[in-house]
């Protein structure tokens, strides 16, 4: 049997090529998570010659590195110290959100309190001098 019709022909063409396709990204996205497995034991096995303090603060906040946050934790299952890497999704500031006249308005505001709360911080200071 042939295939006569040129549009079936090339239809089941495109599906092969995009099964292949489907596959060498398969393979490559298992390289590369195998490489991410290794990257994060080396990075463990750093983590482990540390002073514990240190290892403490390292896990008390997420650490964040271009649009990739980690967080570092103790997994009570195995015991060890686990990193749990994720992107963080793109956002915008709220701020972005406003106009840049309501930007600089609230600009305005925000050093005219803060000047007015440092000469109030200062008129006290001398007020305690004198006193």
């Amino acid at each position: 049997m042939t295939i006569q019709n040129q549009e079936l022909y090339d239809a089941l063409q495109h599906v092969s090529s995009k099964l292949s396709m489907l596959e060498n990204y398969r393979e490559l996205l298992e390289g590369v998570e195998r490489e991410l497995a290794a990257a994060k034991a080396a990075a463990r096995r750093v983590l482990e010659e540390l002073p514990r303090e240190q290892v403490e603060e390292l896990m008390a906040l997420p650490i964040q590195h271009g649009d990739v946050v980690m967080r570092i934790r103790f997994d009570k299952d195995d015991g060890l110290l686990d990193i749990d890497a994720r992107q963080v999704p793109e956002s915008r500031s709220l701020h972005d959100l406003m106009g840049d006249e309501e930007r600089e308005a609230i600009r305005q505001r925000v050093h005219a309190a803060n000047r007015a709360r440092f000469e109030q911080q200062h008129a006290n200071q001398e007020g305690a001098t004198h006193g």
